[in-house]
């Protein structure tokens, strides 16, 4: 009886040899999708690789290091403008035959990255505009972060136009991306503002994109102007959008985090910038590929308030930057930004033809 009680039944070690096999069998499988993500990883690597000589001007390394602008330019003298919160480059023509070509002033900002608008800045000046190359934040007196920027701002570059511009009207403001919707909140607020040129724009106030502290990406006489907030887009679009292409090492899309983030809004009708009392004449350009955001759709809902003061041309197979390739390196991260190079490079082309016949109108000298 007692031998009997002792003796292995063999149900314990069968179960023990399942869990082992189990085991096992999930430990290829995690070896297996392991070394599958790193494959992954390794080819991405090397098919997005950043060029050896790359498409963006060395101060994109650090926007905010004015040593990095280049200012000993043939024919241009470049100031650097320290005015209150006015913070960037002045540029004039130092040619005989460019000075006082046209008149008025143009003001260029550029995007998310935090640059002033620089190369745009350069080129109007070789073609006889008076420009500010200003930036939105990380200078003196700014905030750091592009969040909570006040939109007060362009009173102390209104003020530095009076005070130091050789002629202070019409005002045109050039801006892409994040800075065109900082330009188009700028236009609602200050009627000074005759004209824009939006590249890539909003049609929306978003959340700023400092997650650290959050909020509205702009501010007026103390109040965060309202915000689409993108903490709140769609979970599935920014697991497939975001997380995964960061597993794989492949570009990010963030369009539809914002189209997203735009749906699911109870109100949106206060989060959109309303156009319908300004009467400054706008241009808006948009590649038809924006991975970034759907710039397209929303160059056709700012012209459809006010159609008669808005123009808007739309590059087929062009993405966000209107040049360049379909993605960008951010560092260890690789943006989509859309786009085929060639398409890419005959909107970088024609935009800057639409650009400079755009301005010569608005800013002929009587």
């Amino acid at each position: 009886m007692t031998a009997n009680m002792n003796k292995p039944t063999g149900k314990p070690a069968k179960a023990a040899s399942k869990i082992k096999r189990t085991l096992l069998t999930v430990g290829i499988m995690v070896a297996i999708l392991a070394t599958s993500i790193c494959g992954i990883r390794i080819y991405n690597s090397h098919k997005y690789s950043a060029p050896s000589e790359s498409s963006f001007p060395r101060y994109y390394a650090d926007p905010a290091d004015l040593s990095l602008y280049p200012k000993n330019l043939d024919g241009i003298t470049v100031s650097e403008v320290h005015h209150g919160t006015a913070q960037g480059f002045h540029l004039v023509s130092n040619q005989d035959s460019l000075k006082a070509k046209r008149r008025g002033i143009i003001i260029t900002y550029g995007g998310s990255e935090g640059t002033p608008g620089y190369e745009n800045a350069v080129q109007f000046t070789q073609n006889g505009y008076e420009v500010l190359a200003l930036f939105m934040f990380g200078q003196p007196n700014q905030p750091q972060t592009l969040s909570r920027i006040p939109l007060e701002q362009f009173e102390d570059a209104l003020e530095y136009i009076n005070e130091k511009t050789t002629s202070t009207s019409p005002i045109t403001v050039v801006a892409a991306s994040k800075g065109a919707e900082y330009a188009l909140n700028l236009a609602t607020k200050y009627p000074q503002i005759s004209n824009l040129i939006l590249i890539s724009p909003s049609a929306y106030t978003f959340a700023g994109l400092d997650f650290e502290e959050y909020g509205s990406s702009w501010t007026y006489q103390g109040h965060e102007l309202p915000f689409i907030d993108i903490k709140r887009s769609s979970l599935p679009v920014f697991l497939r959008d975001v997380i995964t292409p960061l597993l794989a090492h492949s570009p990010i899309t963030y369009k539809n985090i914002y189209n997203s983030a735009v749906a699911s809004d109870q109100e949106i009708a206060t989060k959109t910038i309303s156009i319908k009392d300004t009467e400054a004449r706008i241009l808006i350009l948009a590649g038809e590929d924006d991975c970034m955001w759907d710039s397209p759709a929303m160059a056709k809902a700012i012209q459809a308030e006010r159609p008669a003061n808005v123009t808007v041309q739309v590059y087929t197979d062009a993405g966000h930057l209107l040049t360049g390739r379909s993605y960008i390196n951010a560092g260890d991260t690789v943006v989509c930004v859309g786009g085929r190079v060639q398409a890419n490079h005959r909107a970088f082309i024609e935009s800057n033809e639409l650009i400079l016949k755009t301005l010569e109108q608005w800013h002929r000298r009587s």
